[in-house]
C-alpha cells in the first residue's frame, strides 16, 4: 500500500502497510512498516512513524513527527522519540522483568566496557541485593534530593557527592521512640566516662576525599571499647550521641562529689576562721588586761 514504497530481495513475509518512501532492507524477512514516511526495517524489525531507522534485528522503532533520522543501536531493541514525552497510563504501573540489570539509564557519561558497555552511568540501576541510584564518576557530580516550585525553581533538600558525604538542609531525625526500643539495661556513666578516656581519638581523612580533615576514632576502637552497634565497620549516629550523653552525665557526678567535697571544705574553713576569730578575741582581750604588754 501507500506510494513509493519498496520491500528489496529476500525480505520473504515482510509487510508496507502504507505511507510513502518506506522501504524493507535487503534480507528483512518478516520486517513490517504499517506507514508512516521514510522509514525502514530490517528482519524482524519494525519501523513507524517519520524517518524511523530499525536497523538491527529484531528492533523496534515509533518516531514521532520531528524532522530527522530516529536509529535503533542494537538488536532487540525498543526505541521511541516522542517530542512530546511519554505517557503511560496505568493503575498497577510499570512492572519490569527480574534480571539484575539496569532498569533506567540516560544516554550520556556511557560506560566504555563491562556489560553496560553504551548505556549512561546515570541511572537506576537492580543490581544483587540492592536497588542503585547511579551517578557517574567524575568530579563535580552529585545526585540531589530537591523540592521544585512551579516555575521551575528548586530548592536543594539532601546532596550525596563523589565521595559518598550527605549534606542536608535539613536535620537528619532517626527513629528513638521508647515503643520502637526494647532489652533496655542501666549503665554505669562513670565506667562509660573512663572508657571514653582511654579511646583513641585522632584527626584523618577519608581516602575518597583527602582534602578534607575529620575527628574521631575509628570503629574498630569504638566497637572493642563500647560493644554497641551493627559491626566493627561503622559508628551509627546514635551510639556515639549515647556515648557522649553517658559520659557527660559520669563526669557530671564527679562534678557534683567535687562540689559537694569543696562546699565541705568551705564549711570547715569557715567553721576554722570562726574558731580563729574567736581566739584572736580572747587573746586581744588578755593582752589588754595586762596593759598592752605581749605575753
Amino acid at each position: 500500500g501507500g506510494l513509493q514504497n519498496m520491500i528489496w530481495s529476500n525480505a520473504s513475509l515482510a509487510t508496507i502497510g502504507g505511507g510513502s518512501k518506506n522501504t524493507i532492507q535487503s534480507n528483512g524477512e518478516f520486517a513490517t512498516i504499517p506507514g508512516g514516511f521514510g522509514n525502514s526495517a530490517t528482519n524482524y524489525a519494525f519501523a513507524a512513524g517519520y524517518l524511523a531507522r530499525a536497523n538491527h534485528t529484531g528492533a523496534f522503532v515509533w518516531a514521532d513527527s520531528t524532522v530527522a533520522e530516529f536509529a535503533s543501536t542494537r538488536a532487540d531493541q525498543f526505541c521511541i522519540r516522542a517530542a512530546g514525552g511519554v505517557r503511560i497510563d496505568s493503575p498497577l504501573g510499570v512492572s519490569l522483568d527480574a534480571a539484575n540489570s539496569p532498569l533506567i539509564t540516560r544516554g550520556y557519561d556511557p560506560f566504555v566496557s563491562g556489560a553496560y558497555a553504551g548505556l549512561g552511568r546515570w541511572g537506576l540501576f537492580m543490581e544483587p541485593h540492592a536497588l542503585v541510584l547511579g551517578m557517574p564518576e567524575l568530579g563535580g557530580k552529585t545526585v540531589q534530593v530537591a523540592k521544585y516550585q512551579t516555575n521551575g525553581f528548586r530548592t536543594v533538600l539532601a546532596t550525596f557527592d563523589q565521595s559518598g558525604n550527605l549534606i542536608t538542609s535539613g536535620t537528619v531525625n532517626p527513629s528513638s521512640d521508647r515503643n520502637v526500643k526494647t532489652n533496655f539495661a542501666s549503665i554505669e556513666c562513670r565506667e562509660i566516662l573512663a572508657r571514653v578516656a582511654s579511646l583513641p581519638i585522632e584527626t584523618w581523612s577519608y581516602k575518597t576525599d583527602t582534602d578534607i580533615r575529620h575527628i574521631g576514632p575509628v570503629a574498630q576502637d569504638f566497637y572493642t571499647t563500647f560493644g554497641v552497634g551493627s559491626d566493627d565497620k561503622h559508628i551509627a549516629t546514635v551510639d556515639a550521641d549515647g556515648v557522649a550523653l553517658a559520659a557527660i552525665q559520669g563526669l557530671n557526678q564527679i562534678v557534683k562529689e567535687k562540689e559537694s567535697a569543696i562546699a565541705a571544705l568551705q564549711r570547715q574553713n569557715q567553721s576554722l576562721e570562726s574558731r580563729l576569730a574567736a581566739l584572736e578575741r580572747v587573746v586581744g582581750s588578755l593582752i589588754s588586761q595586762k596593759g598592752g604588754e605581749k605575753p
